[in-house]
């Protein structure tokens, strides 16, 4: 079945890794309506505006998920400049998988903006 000239096709990352094997990758066909572009650059300094409680994404396993933030942690290290890290939990009606005792420790490089 041909695409209709709207639709957009889409390989994941599996599907190229089975096409370099010599496979032929599956192609998925979706309607522009379930494609959204990338995300802007983030604003410097846009993390240490987010309250406590505040709505953020959380990267997890090569994907974005809704979040809140719970906490801002000093690193151990941050006399010596040290990266602080930030403790996430999903946020209501996301999806992001449970971690054990439900929250997550991260870093900023994990973390973008609420698009």
């Amino acid at each position: 079945m041909q695409p209709l000239p709207h639709d957009i096709l889409l390989f994941t990352p599996k599907e190229v890794h089975s096409h370099a094997l010599g496979q032929q990758p599956a192609v998925v066909t979706l309607p522009h309506g379930f494609v959204r572009p990338p995300p802007p650059q983030q604003p410097a300094g846009w993390l240490d505006d987010v309250p406590i409680r505040g709505r953020l994404q959380v990267k997890h396993r090569g994907a974005w998920w809704d979040a809140k933030l719970i906490e801002k942690r000093a690193s151990k290290s941050s006399s010596r400049g040290g990266a602080p890290k930030y403790v996430v939990a999903a946020a209501d009606g996301s999806a992001l998988p449970a971690a054990p005792g439900g929250e997550r420790l991260v870093s900023a490089e994990e973390l973008r903006p609420n698009w």
